[in-house]
């Protein structure tokens, strides 16, 4: 599946093309999703918003990498459903353990967005206490 020419055609409310992008990345999303939301249909409704958005949004939208996009819309949606329901801490821990220990991280975020997770881990890892 070439991504850019798949980016032209959903331009053009393309239902193939959309039918093609739901069913390359509709599991590998629910299982991003998941790792910051511990809930399974949680994660399938923020995928499904966020699909939603890309068909109704898709000829205004300004993509590079649909790829990047969807990875990058679907972790803020979790984001916001975990401050939603009050899951995240004062320091962000939950947020930024669960983004830096994923094993396919490499794929999903730019290195740009990685290093700024990193510093943001380290800053973090600063405000803790020593050693016992």
């Amino acid at each position: 599946m070439e991504l850019d020419l798949i980016l032209e055609r959903l331009k053009k409310q393309d239902k193939k093309a959309f039918q093609q992008v739901f069913e390359a990345f509709y599991p590998r999303l629910v299982a991003y999703s998941f790792r910051f939301t511990y809930n399974q249909e949680a994660s399938e409704d923020l995928v499904q918003e966020s699909f939603i958005y890309i068909w109704e949004n898709a000829r205004s939208l300004n993509i590079k990498s649909l790829r990047a996009y969807l990875f990058t819309m679907v972790r803020n949606r979790s984001l916001n459903y975990l401050k939603k329901i009050n899951l995240t801490d004062s320091n962000h821990l939950i947020d930024i353990s669960n983004i830096l220990t994923q094993d396919f991280q490499e794929d999903m975020i730019s290195e740009k967005e990685m290093n700024a997770l990193t510093q943001r881990a380290e800053e973090i890892l600063k405000c803790l206490p020593g050693r016992m």
